[in-house]
């Protein structure tokens, strides 16, 4: 909320930096961290969530930015799989890096990782913030223009929109008193405890119910949580993207038989007139019913130590169903 209310304000391009920045000097803390600080390791913890997880929000607002609203979801959809699909890799990855070079070295790669992205960012990546650069044709400052400007117009001109206003200032936390985003948090919160709560567990819970497993192994087995995930990325943009097509040809086609329809079918998109909550919710409970059974099938292959491949199977489905519904809402 910190960085997203920034970056609506002063540009994405410094905010993605300044995270990128403050990851890479957390985890060089936390490389270096003494064994006996167990304070100051939940300290940097804490900071380093601060840089790394706060660049899903400006992903988002970069989306918001270049894409349309009837092709967000496929955008939306493919950049969700970063950030779903990280949690899977990282088990199998650091597991490979502590069992050979030690913790400390996790650390070290996600410094060097990040930093990688903090160059890649500072050469490449243009500012998209409306009122800093309209609809890419108005030059901004060089502060917000790549090294290498090789992605976006490289040239300033008459858009095809006039810039916006620069926004205010707006405290992010009064956002908690609206009904529906603190309804739509808790909803949210609600399935991120439960893809958590699952991931958290694998190690624990595989050992037990499949005590032929060794640590690759069951290292290998957090990728079908990806594999599901990654398909639900690649499917649920799609799918969003034809529910508001769907939504908007019926709008268009009731616009013209009704004669006292007020509003002309090539306006039925305006934001004052298209109804994109019932687009994008249409189909949720369908997907929630499905995601709360396969839920509930895995915890029962888990109690009766069922073939590996059934709860394997059903990670797939129940992650796939899971980045459906997160994407939707």
């Amino acid at each position: 909320m910190f960085w997203g209310t920034l970056a609506d304000r002063w540009g994405r391009r410094p905010m993605f930096l300044a995270c990128m920045l403050v990851l890479s000097l957390a985890c060089i803390g936390l490389a270096l961290v003494p064994v006996n600080a167990y304070w100051l390791l939940m300290l940097l913890r804490c900071l380093q969530a601060a840089g790394s997880a706060s660049t899903i929000a400006l992903g988002a607002g970069v989306i918001a930015d270049i894409a349309t609203r009837s092709e967000r979801g496929g955008f939306f959809g493919l950049y969700s799989l970063g950030p779903m699909v990280g949690p899977c890799l990282g088990p199998v990855i650091g597991g490979l890096l502590a069992d050979n070079l030690g913790w400390r070295a996790i650390f070290w790669f996600l410094c060097i990782g990040s930093g990688v992205c903090f160059v890649a960012m500072l050469l490449f990546l243009p500012e998209t913030l409306r009122s800093l650069v309209g609809d890419g044709s108005f030059m901004p400052h060089p502060f917000y223009r790549p090294l290498l400007p090789i992605i976006g117009r490289s040239h300033a001109g008459a858009g095809d929109q006039e810039k916006p206003e620069k926004k205010p200032f707006v405290n992010p936390l009064r956002l908690f008193l609206s009904p529906a985003v603190s309804l739509l948090l808790l909803f949210n919160a609600v399935l991120y405890a439960v893809f958590y709560g699952v991931t958290a567990s694998i190690s624990t819970l595989f050992v037990d119910t499949y005590p032929f497993l060794n640590e690759t192994d069951i290292g290998l087995c957090f990728l079908a949580i990806g594999g599901g995930m990654l398909a639900g990325s690649w499917l649920s943009g799609k799918a969003l993207d034809k529910e508001y097509q769907k939504v908007k040809k019926n709008l268009e086609l009731k616009c013209r038989e009704d004669p006292e329809c007020k509003i002309k079918p090539e306006e039925v998109t305006k934001d004052e007139n298209f109804p994109i909550e019932y687009a994008r919710f249409r189909t949720m409970p369908i997907y929630f019913s499905l995601y709360i059974a396969a839920c509930i099938a895995y915890g029962w292959c888990l109690d009766r130590k069922v073939n590996l491949a059934g709860p394997l199977i059903l990670q797939v489905l129940s992650e796939f169903l899971l980045l459906i519904i997160i994407l939707m809402s």
